[in-house]
């Protein structure tokens, strides 16, 4: 069975939708639920105060439509939706979580840049 690419939009998707860009609404969403999946850019909206903006929680709620099947097949990244989970909480656990999935990555580049294994 073929992977469908992050390009690729569903089949529901008008041949003639806006572009933004050069890129579907679909497309832009895409690309940021799988940027969610980062624990660092997590961290960022967190220090940004994003996390705490209603409009921005409620596109959040917007985005849960990419746990569909439908939808979450174009997902390279489902951590992501983990982002978008925890945004209908207003992140109030994530804000604890986050800083913590990002620390074990963190320190192993720490061990990797001064030669210790």
């Amino acid at each position: 069975m073929a992977q469908p690419s992050p390009g690729d939009a569903p089949a529901s998707q008008p041949a003639d939708e806006l572009r933004y860009g050069g890129y579907t609404r679909f497309e832009l969403e895409l690309e940021f639920v799988q940027c969610l999946a980062n624990p660092w850019y997590l961290n960022h909206l967190a220090s940004q105060k994003l996390l705490d903006n209603s409009s921005f929680v409620a596109y959040l709620g917007y985005l849960q439509y990419f746990k569909e099947p439908k939808y979450a097949k174009y997902l390279t990244y489902v951590l992501g939706l983990f982002g978008i989970q925890a945004g209908q909480g207003g992140f109030a656990d994530a804000r604890s979580t986050i800083p913590q999935l990002s620390r074990p990555y963190s320190e192993s580049l720490g061990t990797a840049s001064t030669g210790k294994i």
